[in-house]
């Protein structure tokens, strides 16, 4: 951030809201019980975003929280991200996702189901994408990231699972970047006991999905699926349990927020 950076025209701003953020009695009562709405608000020159800040009933500093989980198939990466999120007390967003964006932006869920995190098909390209009409995958995938973007913008904290929220969100100091892999052999047993299927089926549909997801990722974002590089923290569940890769991710959270504040 730029220090030299007039923040005259903020601090006009907000004094001119309609609440008194630092008169606890003033709180508009849409703030969770459990989380008293901040006291500090800062503002990046660089991408034009007010971050927020809050106090918890103890008066502690905490700071939105949001951790990005990628993961290959067969991995347990939902499951991971499942933990670390009811470690939190926050949202989850994965198919939960869709049944929001049905409810607020007038998708069927069976359309959003269908297209969801899939790459484009350019050999099936619809005729009026010609004409300046983009491709239904594209459609939804650009909504699930406006989506995401604007309940991060709104200083929410949640867990996302997939949907290239590693890059959509990077601009955000508060976003933690996880990539969920494993061993081959623990994840064809995971897909075999998990959806009843023989060895070579297993393998096939394994194949299949990691393929979807990292050409999906790969063509909106600059970072590459499963890049190592590209993540805060990579995790290979075939080495650990869930739970202790849940404890690695939160473990590594707490400390960036202990060094941030």
């Amino acid at each position: 951030m730029n220090n030299s950076y007039n923040y005259g025209p903020l601090a006009q701003m907000v004094e001119h809201l309609t609440f008194n953020q630092v008169v606890w009695g003033s709180i508009p009562q849409w703030l969770t019980e459990r989380c008293k709405i901040f006291l500090t608000s800062f503002f990046s020159s660089k991408y034009g975003i007010i971050y927020v800040r809050y106090l918890d009933e103890e008066g502690t500093i905490m700071k939105q929280i949001i951790i990005s989980v990628g993961r290959e198939f067969g991995s347990g990466g939902h499951i991971v991200a499942q933990k670390i999120a009811e470690h939190y007390d926050i949202p989850i967003f994965n198919k939960e996702l869709l049944e929001e964006m049905a409810r607020k932006e007038g998708y069927s869920e069976k359309a959003l189901e269908k297209y969801d995190e899939k790459p484009v098909n350019f050999g099936f390209m619809p005729l009026p994408y010609a004409g300046g009409n983009i491709p239904i995958e594209q459609e939804i995938a650009m909504k699930q990231f406006e989506f995401i973007k604007n309940k991060a913008d709104a200083g929410e904290s949640f867990v996302i699972v997939g949907r290239c929220a590693d890059e959509i969100l990077a601009y955000n100091p508060n976003l933690v970047s996880v990539f969920i892999t494993g061993d081959r052999e623990s994840k064809i047993a995971r897909v075999m006991d998990r959806e009843g299927l023989d060895r070579k089926q297993a393998i096939n549909k394994m194949k299949r999905m990691d393929k979807i997801r990292k050409t999906y990722h790969n063509f909106y974002c600059r970072n590459k699926w499963g890049d190592s590089r590209g993540y805060d923290i990579c995790i290979n569940t075939g080495k650990t349990d869930f739970d202790t890769a849940k404890n690695m991710v939160v473990e590594c959270v707490d400390k960036l927020k202990e060094r941030s504040e």
